[in-house]
């Protein structure tokens, strides 16, 4: 009997947390590592921000996993917080409709949605090693990792396309976060002529997975690198070897630059990679 009523409740309190409702939030900020979260309507206007306490992100239901190699420190580290997946409901919205993406305080940014997080399984980070994040380890550069951060268990990457292979989405210094229609999101990245080229969407997927964080279209995409994604098409469309050594061996270039250097880029990746910016720039 006593097994019977607790899974009873057991099958209760996964209703409840199914159901459960969206946290308030607030209209302005209270502290600096408050969490902003702003939301795209259908006709493109952006909400007011809602402001989330660490406290209040803290209620929601956490899960505690171990890494065997953290990438900023490269040890093992053990890490608690509430899945991504989790954060749509969390914030109002239906995951299964929606992109979230995620910004930095350097303007970096990376985007997640119902498929990527049944992959990968990222975790919005609250605990480090048991530490809220005023006290985790800073990151390679020496900068801080919170206060938010997304990380993940183990990742295992699920998509290949000649030398590009799919790397993780690791923003730290999470300051804002905002929901999109997710078709609105995606189309603004689909190519403007060539759509059914297989080239071209292979290096569509490229770019999303390579370009993003750090270039933009209006407000989707990171700003980090203040070369938005119509100077890449531009770059791609008129200056080719530029534009292919640059993807390459940015330093090269630009010693200072922060860009990720991609080595493993080859001809059929840079081909496929070009063929998509083409599509994007200006005719």
């Amino acid at each position: 009997m006593r097994k019977c009523l607790r899974y009873v409740l057991f099958l209760c309190l996964a209703a409840c947390h199914l159901e459960a409702a969206p946290l308030l939030g607030h209209a302005s900020r209270t502290s600096p590592q408050d969490l902003e979260v702003t939301t795209v309507g259908p006709d493109g206007t952006v909400s007011a921000p809602i402001y989330f306490t660490y406290n209040e992100i803290s209620t929601l239901p956490q899960t505690t996993v171990t890494t065997d190699k953290d990438p900023e420190t490269l040890k093992s580290a053990t890490y608690t917080g509430v899945p991504v997946s989790d954060l749509f409901a969390a914030f109002g919205a239906k995951a299964e409709e929606s992109v979230m993406t995620m910004t930095c305080y350097d303007n970096y940014q990376q985007f997640y949605d119902a498929d990527y997080d049944a992959k990968h399984q990222p975790l919005f980070l609250l605990k480090f090693d048991g530490l809220k994040p005023d006290q985790w380890p800073k990151s390679d550069q020496d900068t801080p990792q919170g206060p938010y951060s997304v990380v993940y268990a183990k990742f295992v990457p699920a998509e290949t396309i000649y030398g590009y292979v799919e790397p993780e989405r690791i923003p730290y210094g999470v300051v804002s976060a905002r929901i999109y229609p997710r078709a609105q999101f995606y189309n603004l990245f689909k190519p403007k002529s060539h759509a059914d080229d297989p080239e071209v969407q292979k290096g569509e997927r490229i770019a999303m997975g390579s370009c993003i964080s750090c270039h933009n279209i209006g407000d989707a995409g990171g700003t980090m690198a203040m070369r938005p994604w119509m100077i890449l098409a531009i770059y791609a469309a008129t200056n080719s070897d530029h534009f292919r050594n640059y993807v390459v061996t940015p330093q090269k270039f630009n010693p200072a630059t922060k860009m990720t250097p991609h080595p493993t880029f080859d001809a059929k990746t840079l081909d496929a990679l070009q063929a998509y910016f083409k599509t994007m720039a200006p005719q």
